[in-house]
Order: structure tokens, then sequence, then C-alpha cells
């Protein structure tokens, strides 16, 4: 499921940078990036961006105080508010460049069962699927 939800979010960054947008970073937020160091290590390398945790670890509750203080007249708007209430934890997680190939064929795999599953690819050709799973495997074990 950790797998998933990186390949997810690679797909969403994959889809804003379509648009132009850059992204260099990715700040994992909330229970799940805090408690479990591998959630970041699988972001790190399913994409290209580095990947740090914020600070405090409940995100949704500063934000709540961020727009608060908004609110209050304490910051004169949420740039504002960002820059004097939020950071990132100083250790960061780059990519692995060594796992990022697999990775990749993994996320192409992921690619054709979501966009098939979702609808969005109604005629994609997944008799292979399995088969470069196994590949991929024995490759991996191979190492």
């Amino acid at each position: 499921m950790i797998e998933a939800t990186a390949f997810g979010a690679r797909a969403i960054i994959e889809r804003i940078k379509e648009y132009g947008v850059p992204i260099d970073r990715v700040v994992c937020a909330g229970g799940i990036a805090e408690k479990n160091p591998c959630s970041c290590r699988f972001t790190r390398m399913s994409q290209a961006a580095r990947c740090w945790s914020p600070v405090p670890s409940q995100a949704c509750a500063l934000g709540s105080a961020m727009s608060a203080a908004v609110l209050a007249g304490a910051h004169q708007d949420f740039a504002t508010a960002q820059k004097a209430m939020t950071s990132i934890k100083p250790k960061q997680y780059r990519p692995d460049v060594a796992s990022q190939k697999t990775y990749h064929q993994l996320y192409v795999l992921y690619r054709q069962l979501h966009d098939s599953f979702g609808g969005l690819n109604k005629s994609a050709d997944l008799s292979r699927v399995m088969k470069d799973l196994l590949a991929i495997k024995e490759r991996v074990a191979s190492l």
C-alpha cells in the first residue's frame, strides 16, 4: 500500500509538471510519513524529487492554526504565516538511483493497471503484466 501511495503521488506530480509547474521536493506530512520512514523511502525511489518531513508532524492542525493566525491578524496573509510557522526536518530522503530503474518499471505496470481499471484505457492489453512482474522479481532476486 505504501508503494501504491508513492506511485499515486508520482502520477499527481507528473500531471502537475505537465502544466509547467516545477517540483523539486516533496514534503511527506501526516502520521504514516512521520511514523514509517519507508513511506519516504518509497516516495523517493519512485520519482526524482527529494523528500522531507515537516515540523511539526501534525500538518493538518498546523494548517488550521495558520488559518486562525491570518484571520486573527497575527499574519497579513498565508504566505507570511507559512514562512513564520512552518519548517521541515533537516533529514531528507534523496532519490536512490540504483532503485529508481526497478521502481520506474513497476510504475509503468502500475499505470497500465491504474488506467485500465480506472476506465482511462479500456482496451489496454494487460496480458504481459504478470510476466513482467515475475521478470522484475527474478532480476532483483539475482542481485
